[in-house]
């Protein structure tokens, strides 16, 4: 995958030095090609720009087995803000007591702007946490509360907030985002310890203290737009750093009233004439544009400048005419892995972190019901490409805390994990070249508990698995069902989910029988085998074994043990035991490929399986919502029952040759046209008397 670098930001942050106010900014990259500027504090220590490459093999989760938990990925992405915290309250980062801390951190509350993961201790470092990052990566602490009550998050985001509140102007606020924050953050004190004003009114004082420096809330935004412009920003930041004063202008008329509404329409009125006069910075249409070298800055940070116009619009109920062509846009930039882009238009390896994570949050506050889809996959994405260590790191090594909390606000929103019925696996069989796997989680949007599998680049396939009929024959199959719920002809193939089946001869030899989805014969019921009468006159093929030919037996073991070499139906396989094969079989080759029907990462394969994506060709890629699925079923008659093993067959035979000396057998009531070879010393009783 080719290398490209994208810039990060954080937003505006002011120091005052006499009476000159000079505008500081700060900035990240994020991205894999061609480089793109990172713009950190202008200071003594951060001179010049930096850059970050996101690398082509993101993420903990793309060699995890089956699906990963979106709970556990918000948990670990809060864990490690707790972990870099330059903790207040010993040892609430984990790092040891004041004293004998490893390393001797600050005790700031703060974080660093910048670690690296390979070559730095995995905690704040001796430094003293840049001022600018505290209300922008608390939150992540903020929002993984709301979803656990995990009072270490309590106190790491309580002592950011004691910080942020004992400092004068104007260090902080040095963002917008300390005073959203302090404003959540007051509410949440207020129901889980006692009522208090403490934090809402420091975020009011510091607010009025930027409003008495620049006179107007209209003159702090132009201010910002200016400062950002003559940096050669003019671009998406301008409308994403502005954005944020009117959120929480608008936030501050709901608890205190006065004027502060006006406040934000003003600052959304100086957004508004800037990106849709045609003669301001930041232009959603002249700026929608893409270069893959990141040479012309005019179309940097477009997606989050979007997330800031439509957060200043709706917050402060102003030019919501433009909100719905603004969310298209967004949609325009949303990639089928749920990523969101850094530019306009989801282009190739243009993948943004940060972008993501503010979308979700813009499109969660303005209508989260609406926007699920987008929210579900984009948060989805955020956990697949998530390092084991909680944050996100780039190929550099390097990792921002910042980039951290706003990933952690934008994973709360995930999608819950998927139920699946008892005895039932849902895991990720393969994922495709330079992307994410295939996604699974639950969608109750139709039904209580359905599971959706979304694969989204051709060559992805996922599975649904049971080992309920283990030890059956083909032909004892009684039926298989399994509901698609989703709106099919916009959502996958008609031909998906369909059938993979492991079996074997019982003498160490294994195949896959699936049948063809695109086969007419199976028209009208592809989810639906309502009895072994149906299922044994379609048309069966034959995987995932040495010798197979164009989906036939060939020369395989399969066409020994059936006596056919060419095309069979699944009575011609009748025969055959339901069994999946152990691990050590499948990771010894034998014919099995990629797409067999086992877990990725664990190898383990379950005997029966409803199958979703492939290849585009076989007309089961999904796309859009992807299956959404219930009611999956799969039963044999299985009469025979080893009560020592726990294990039920489906004949005698089977039965006798998996059981181990001693074992006692029981045999239900019936005809059993077989000649069973008893070789050991069993214990074998009938349904009648003995």
């Amino acid at each position: 995958m080719k290398e490209k670098q994208r810039v990060f930001i954080v937003q505006s942050n002011w120091l005052i030095v006499g009476f000159l106010s000079l505008l500081m900014l700060t900035g990240t990259v994020f991205a894999r090609g061609s480089a793109k500027p990172l713009a950190l504090p202008l200071d003594a220590a951060h001179q010049g720009l930096t850059y970050e490459a996101m690398p082509s093999d993101v993420g903990r989760n793309l060699d995890d087995p089956g699906y990963f938990i979106l709970a556990d990925a918000l948990a670990a992405a809060a864990d490690y803000l707790v972990q870099f915290q330059a903790d207040f309250t010993d040892d609430n980062a984990g790092n040891g007591f004041d004293g004998s801390e490893t390393p001797e951190d600050p005790d700031d509350s703060g974080w660093d702007w910048r670690l690296n993961w390979d070559t730095e201790a995995h905690a704040h470092s001796t430094a003293a946490s840049p001022t600018n990052i505290y209300g922008a990566t608390a939150q992540g602490l903020y929002y993984a509360y709301l979803a656990t009550s995990d009072m270490s998050y309590f106190i790491a985001m309580r002592d950011a907030a004691d910080f942020i509140v004992a400092a004068t102007p104007p260090s902080p606020p040095r963002s917008g985002a300390d005073l959203k924050f302090l404003l959540l953050f007051n509410d949440l004190y207020s129901s889980v310890v006692t009522p208090t004003t403490v934090y809402a009114d420091a975020a009011k004082a510091k607010y009025d203290d930027r409003i008495t420096v620049y006179t107007t809330a209209t003159a702090l935004a132009e201010y910002i737009r200016d400062a950002r412009a003559g940096q050669g920003y003019e671009n998406g930041i301008i409308a994403w750093d502005i954005g944020i004063w009117a959120v929480v202008a608008q936030m501050l008329y709901d608890v205190y009233g006065g004027t502060y509404d006006q406040d934000a329409d003003d600052i959304a009125e100086v957004l508004y004439q800037d990106s849709f006069s045609g003669t301001g910075y930041f232009d959603v249409v002249a700026d929608a544009g893409w270069d893959p070298t990141y040479t012309d800055t005019n179309f940097y940070w477009y997606t989050l400048g979007l997330t800031g116009l439509i957060d200043a619009f709706s917050y402060s109920n102003t030019h919501t005419a433009e909100i719905a062509g603004l969310i298209t846009r967004l949609q325009d930039s949303q990639y089928p892995n749920g990523a969101f882009s850094y530019c306009y238009g989801a282009n190739e390896d243009d993948e943004d972190w940060q972008a993501t994570a503010y979308i979700l949050l813009t499109l969660h506050d303005y209508n989260a019901a609406a926007y699920t889809i987008e929210i579900n996959h984009g948060a989805y994405w955020l956990g697949a490409t998530q390092h084991t260590g909680g944050g996100w790191v780039y190929s550099s090594g390097n990792h921002y805390p910042e980039i951290g909390g706003e990933n952690t606000v934008a994973l709360s929103f995930a999608p819950p994990a998927p139920v699946v019925d008892a005895g039932w696996y849902a895991f990720v069989i393969r994922e495709s070249a330079d992307t994410e796997p295939p996604y699974i989680w639950g969608n109750s949007e139709y039904v209580p508990d359905a599971v959706e599998f979304l694969t989204f680049a051709s060559g992805q396939k996922a599975g649904l698995g049971t080992d309920l009929i283990n030890g059956a024959t083909v032909s004892q199959i009684t039926s298989l069902h399994i509901d698609r719920l989703d709106d099919i002809p916009s959502s996958g193939s008609q031909y998906g989910p369909y059938i993979n089946i492991w079996v074997t001869d019982g003498n160490g030899n294994y195949a896959v029988i699936a049948n063809e989805p695109s086969d007419g014969e199976w028209a009208g019921s592809r989810w639906d085998v309502p009895d072994w009468d149906f299922l044994k006159t379609k048309r069966c093929k034959v995987y995932e074994t040495v010798g197979t030919s164009g989906g036939d037996p060939g020369t395989s073991w399969v066409a020994s043990f059936i006596g056919i070499s060419g095309p069979i139906t699944f009575e011609d396989a009748a025969n055959l035991i339901i069994m999946p094969p152990p691990v050590s079989y499948i990771e010894g080759g034998n014919g099995v490929g990629t797409g067999a029907p086992d877990e990725l990462g664990t190898n383990v394969a379950r005997g029966y399986n409803w199958i979703f994506g492939d290849t585009a060709a076989n007309y089961v890629t999904g796309s859009g919502e992807g299956f959404v699925v219930d009611n999956y079923t799969a039963t044999a008659d299985r009469p025979v029952h080893n009560m020592t093993q726990l294990t039920d067959w489906g004949t005698i035979q089977l039965a006798v040759t998996m059981a181990d000396p001693g074992n006692e057998i029981h045999v239900d009531a019936g005809m059993y046209p077989e000649n069973p070879v008893i070789d050991k010393s069993l214990t074998i009783q009938g349904a009648g008397p003995t």
